[in-house]
């Protein structure tokens, strides 16, 4: 019998939830969402499609420190699939060229809650994958 695959995983001490909705996708959200992360953070977040799926990856909200605080996406080799994202940036949907996907999320020492208008008050993310 085969061992089952878990769809989502998170590693590391304090790093928010990896959420399987649906048996198409879920949700992965930045500890304590809606409310603002920890400082000091090293978070790793590993999607599990089924075999011959793809994942894609959509942010829904978007809103960390534009110095310090990064998402960068991985393929399943740990090839770079988007680059690393900090608060400057509108991130755009990412299809995974396999069934694996990793988010790796590090937040500095100082996590400062309050940005420039018009980010808002809080650093906090939220993504949706779904399986294609």
């Amino acid at each position: 019998m085969d061992t089952p695959i878990v769809p989502c995983n998170v590693t590391g001490v304090n790093c928010g939830s990896c959420k399987n909705v649906t048996d198409d996708g879920g949700t992965i959200e930045s500890p304590h969402f809606p409310e603002p992360y920890d400082s000091n953070l090293n978070c790793l977040y590993t999607i599990n499609a089924p075999y011959e799926k793809k994942i894609k990856l959509s942010f829904t909200e978007f809103k960390v420190e534009k110095c310090c605080d990064f998402i960068t996406v991985f393929d399943e080799l740990a090839n770079l699939i988007q680059s690393s994202l900090n608060g400057s940036d509108t991130p755009m949907a990412v299809t995974s060229p396999s069934n694996q996907m990793t988010i790796k999320f590090t937040s500095n020492v100082d996590n400062i809650t309050r940005f420039d208008p018009p980010a808002g008050p809080a650093t906090r993310w939220q993504a949706t994958y779904t399986f294609m």
